[in-house]
């Protein structure tokens, strides 16, 4: 099985074997914003699925003109299934978010908008009244950063 991983610097997909891409993601600091993009997803509300949502939605977004600070990248099922399209941005230092019941066409401007909202922030955390109704309505997950835990905690 081979993985392919984006390279927002150079442009480019990365194919690596499972090993390769442990030790690649182990060895790189990231600075940016992962927005992980659940490819599996299916939507209740659509019939034909030939093109799953959520490969849909992932292409979309690695297309979109979001930050460079956002590295897009495509996984298998974030268990989120009967919940639409489900999406993780998360960061080093910044608290994470699990979205889910996302519609690829009709919340792709506000998903643009609530993501470039986290990549502004300092912690992640963006204030409930700056955050677009789609995070507001569609939050599965808020996980802490790591660097916040403590053996006291």
């Amino acid at each position: 099985v081979l993985y392919f991983l984006w390279d927002n610097v150079s442009k480019r997909f990365h194919s690596l074997n499972f090993v390769e891409s442990l030790n690649y993601m182990s060895s790189v600091k990231r600075l940016g914003i992962d927005l992980l993009v659940c490819r599996t997803c299916r939507r209740s509300d659509v019939q034909n699925q030939d093109i799953r949502p959520g490969e849909q939605l992932l292409a979309l977004l690695k297309n979109s003109s979001l930050s460079e600070k956002v590295t897009v990248t495509g996984v298998e099922c974030l268990a989120n299934c009967k919940n639409g399209c489900t999406i993780v941005l998360q960061a080093e230092e910044k608290w994470t978010y699990v979205y889910g019941n996302i519609h690829p066409e009709s919340d792709f401007e506000q998903l643009c908008e609530g993501i470039s909202g986290y990549v502004e922030t300092d912690d992640g955390k963006v204030p409930w009244k700056q955050r677009v109704q789609l995070f507001k309505k569609n939050c599965v997950a808020r996980i802490p950063p790591q660097v916040n835990l403590t053996k006291n905690d």
